[in-house]
């Protein structure tokens, strides 16, 4: 289900990245200047295919407070050059 939706023409796009390595990425909820050491607002909420995965993540004792602001996917390709540092 979830590689299904990433695989998708899912909103946001797939882009180029080059942070820690080159690959194809995508992102959703608050987003991270780390530069600037600031949260930024969100451009593109958790989908609900994410936040399934987190509601089981909270059925482990030591995860029950887990409310993630962020998360993203990375598609690395090593035969189309994707490399991660």
């Amino acid at each position: 289900e979830i590689l299904a939706f990433l695989d998708a023409d899912a909103d946001p796009p797939w882009k180029d990245c080059r942070f820690n390595g080159r690959h194809r990425g995508k992102h959703w909820g608050v987003r991270i200047d780390i530069a600037a050491g600031k949260l930024l607002e969100q451009t593109h909420a958790m989908p609900e295919v994410l936040r399934n995965v987190v509601r089981k993540m909270r059925t482990v004792d030591v995860l029950q407070a887990f409310y993630p602001n962020e998360c993203n996917a990375i598609d690395y390709v090593k035969d189309r050059g994707a490399y991660l540092k």
